[in-house]
């Protein structure tokens, strides 16, 4: 039995994405948002997963040369607002009631819990 954790979908990365380019502050923005906190623009923490995930995948054609929206992102604060998010992330998830074991010890082992 494999886990898989879903927190957003492919379009929601693709909104973000847009956003990275056009908005990189708003993207900053969001990634340091606590919990019942919203942007100006009215994200919440629900967007934080699908704008990482933009970043990532600009991160990774930033290393194959294409560096605009990758330098945008880092003049708009990014570098800081990844350090503060990766320095205060909480991974919590609830466990389904009568989860097998080796689901729950699959998910576990997905997020870095031993």
């Amino acid at each position: 039995m494999s886990a898989q954790i879903m927190t957003h979908t492919p379009e929601q990365t693709a909104y973000w994405r847009d956003f990275a380019i056009s908005n990189p502050g708003r993207v900053a923005r969001t990634l340091v948002l606590r919990p019942g906190q919203t942007t100006r623009e009215g994200d919440n923490q629900g967007d934080i997963y699908p704008a990482l995930e933009a970043v990532k995948e600009i991160s990774v054609r930033e290393r194959s040369g294409e560096t605009a929206a990758w330098v945008n992102l880092v003049d708009a604060g990014m570098a800081d607002a990844l350090c503060k998010n990766v320095c205060e992330m909480v991974v919590a998830f609830q466990t389904i009631p009568g989860m097998p074991q080796e689901l729950l010890q699959d998910v576990k082992n997905k997020v870095g819990w031993l």
